[in-house]
């Protein structure tokens, strides 16, 4: 359009800007569009879920006793129980670190 008049240039530039507005409106619309049903088909998916899961019975859970002596006895050893529970190693012992 080298030879077209002022007023044709902005007509076509105002066109043009006009289709670029409304096709990224569009695209932003369908994009939005995407997320909602994204979303609508995970809590489809969720409620279902839900919905199984309260429809089967929980298993029952074994209890677990385990006795007191024996039970410190393996935590002080593997040490997965603080050494100042024990009075016995309240008192100062040597260490590897000094």
């Amino acid at each position: 359009m080298p030879h077209a008049a002022e007023a044709e240039r902005r007509a076509v530039t105002e066109q043009r800007l006009h289709q670029d507005v409304t096709a990224r409106a569009w695209a932003r619309e369908a994009e939005w569009g995407q997320v909602r049903a994204r979303q609508a088909a995970a809590k489809a998916r969720a409620e279902a879920e839900a919905a199984q899961s309260a429809a089967v019975p929980a298993a029952p859970m074994a209890s677990v006793v385990v006795a007191p002596g024996r039970a410190m006895g393996d935590a002080l050893l593997f040490g997965t129980m603080a050494p100042l529970a024990n009075p016995v190693f309240m008192k100062a012992t040597p260490t590897a670190h000094g």
